[in-house]
Formats: C-alpha cells, sequence, structure tokens
C-alpha cells in the first residue's frame, strides 16, 4: 500500500522522494518488478487542490519473446494525479481525481501507481531490436550460434506458383 499524508503537505510546491517495495504496488505476482520502484513526487497545492505529479522509475527482468533470454530493462513513467476537497468534482469518473473530505488525512496511491507501470510494460519484449530467435526447426538460440537447418522451406502445394514467377 502506497499512502501519502495530506497534512505533510504545505501549501505551494514541494517535493518528495520515496523507494517503493513492488510488494506494496501489489506488483509482486508481476515478475519483470524485481527491484525497487524510485517515485519521485511533486506537490502544487492551492486551496482545497493538490496537483501531484509522479514520477516512477524502476528496472525490470523481461524474458525474450524471440530467444526466451533474460534480459534487464528499465521503465520510466510518468502520472499526475488530483486530489481535491470540492465537491463539485465528485462525479467525476477519472481514475486520476481524488475526491477527499476536508479532513482526510492520507491518500491511497496505490491503484493508480500500479495500474500506470502495467499498462507502461511493453507489448513486444525484445532483448535487442536485431534478435534473431530461435530456430523453428531444432530450437538452437540464433543468437549465439548458427544452426545447420534449412533457412526457407516451403510448402509444395505452392511450387506451381513459383514456376509462374520464372516463365515471366
Amino acid at each position: 500500500m502506497f499512502t501519502i499524508q495530506l497534512s505533510n503537505i504545505k501549501v505551494g510546491k514541494s517535493s518528495l522522494a520515496r523507494q517503493i517495495a513492488p510488494a506494496d504496488l501489489q506488483l509482486q505476482q508481476h515478475d519483470p518488478f524485481v527491484a525497487p520502484i524510485a517515485a519521485d513526487l511533486s506537490f502544487d497545492r492551492e486551496g482545497k487542490n493538490i496537483l501531484v505529479d509522479v514520477n516512477l522509475h524502476c528496472q525490470v527482468v523481461f524474458l525474450c519473446d524471440r530467444c526466451s533470454e533474460p534480459f534487464n530493462s528499465e521503465i520510466d513513467e510518468q502520472v499526475r494525479l488530483l486530489i481535491t476537497a470540492d465537491r463539485e468534482l465528485n462525479g467525476e469518473q477519472d481514475d486520476l481525481v481524488f475526491v477527499v473530505s476536508e479532513y482526510e488525512q492520507e491518500v491511497d496511491l496505490t491503484d493508480p501507481l500500479r495500474e500506470s507501470l502495467i499498462l507502461s510494460l511493453p507489448i513486444k519484449r525484445l532483448c535487442s531490436e536485431n534478435c534473431q530467435g530461435l530456430c523453428p526447426y531444432c530450437g538452437v538460440n540464433r543468437n549465439v550460434e548458427i544452426c545447420n537447418c534449412m533457412s526457407q522451406t516451403t510448402d509444395h502445394r505452392w511450387d506451381q506458383l513459383k514456376d509462374l514467377f520464372k516463365s515471366n
């Protein structure tokens, strides 16, 4: 659980740096997050509103989608939140707006920070752009060694189409 104490945020601009364990954001089931997450928070408090800018930085370990080798990467993510005691914003359907009472002492930021980090994970995880992956026939990692498998096999049913291009 990652909370901030509202009473500690002074009027005007202020900042705070924290280290967050992946378990505090309930990220333990998402195995790329193996190191603490650095969070730099900037606050701008004016009246009933607190604008919070959060910069998240963490080291992650992925398995390459092509060669299945582990590799290290970094994630940098920014999140902007609004914490307000303004009751007119109570009906807002935005996950990044927290409407609190004037007497509220703390706000839990676990959900928006966790969601932001999970959504920042790449869909295609590659150790490098030119990763050659595994050979589909023998399974050897083609980044490490060269295999002797046929590099191009075609379905014999398409052979007549090849002959069409040879005649032209």
